[in-house]
């Protein structure tokens, strides 16, 4: 994708590239902004997206929602209204509406992470839901390894950052009840949520890490932590609305996938 903007029209920070990811920026492509392709690394189309700021993400859901197009003007509204961020005395965008009611795609709200994550319509049976303790349909800790040996990248200790060169999707047993893979290890997620109204209107980030459960709330120790939204803190999945009543998909641009697509309890 190109990223949407062009000279004086937008802070090239909020367009930075992500420290981890199988792109890099096109040198044949002379503008107007700026455009990537994949990195001749292998299953670099597949490699996990890490330290992307909130309204990238949220840039991202209005482009998709506008049919992906090439102008920045176009993607100014959509799932989110962009004219509602706001500036601290920092200069740093700290404030945003939640998503627009007729969003096509959008950040998920945490309760929509959590669930997409740990609850299961027929945990306990035929139509008798509850919730799992770690994301993948399982009340058992995911064991770090390499794909083959492991359930997850996360707590994988290969060194520095060495976990993000293992392609999404390795880990295919290892599924939320809603299909999602790699809900654990990738990138830490954003959602929707405000966790600290009163200092930069934080965000609570989804936990991506081994030790990722549905009963640590805000606990940054048990995997849910939160970021300043200006910051490049995180990847991101996005939710998405399907023609069934009252269901909702959340699937992965970013930092995960979700190979099979059920109907998703988020009214």
């Amino acid at each position: 994708m190109n990223a949407m903007h062009t000279s004086g029209e937008i802070d090239d920070r909020f367009f930075a590239l992500p420290f981890f990811w199988g792109a890099e920026t096109d040198p044949t492509y002379s503008g107007p902004g700026r455009k990537f392709r994949l990195r001749n690394t292998p299953d670099a189309a597949m490699l996990p997206v890490q330290s992307i700021d909130w309204y990238s993400a949220a840039y991202f859901s209005n482009w998709l929602h506008n049919g992906q197009p090439d102008s920045f003007a176009e993607i100014q509204t959509g799932a989110y209204d962009s004219s509602t961020w706001m500036l601290n005395s920092q200069g740093n965008l700290t404030i945003a509406d939640p998503h627009l009611p007729d969003a096509k795609y959008w950040i998920p709200t945490l309760d929509e992470w959590q669930k997409a994550a740990y609850y299961d319509p027929d945990k306990d049976g035929q139509d008798q839901g509850g919730w799992w303790l770690y994301p993948n349909s399982s009340d058992t800790l995911q064991i770090p390894g390499l794909p083959g040996v492991g359930e997850t990248s996360a707590g994988l200790d290969i060194g520095a950052d060495a976990a993000f060169l293992i392609p999404l999707g390795s880990y295919e047993d290892q599924q939320s009840p809603w299909g999602l893979l790699d809900v654990s290890g990738g990138a830490n997620e954003w959602t929707e949520d405000y966790i600290r109204p009163d200092f930069d209107r934080w965000r609570v980030i989804g936990g991506s890490r081994a030790g990722s459960s549905f009963y640590a709330e805000y606990d940054p120790a048990w995997g849910f932590d939160v970021g300043s939204p200006h910051n490049f803190s995180g990847g991101f999945r996005i939710a998405s609305s399907i023609p069934a009543p009252s269901t909702i998909v959340i699937f992965s641009v970013v930092s995960g996938l979700c190979v099979r697509r059920r109907r998703h309890p988020c009214h």
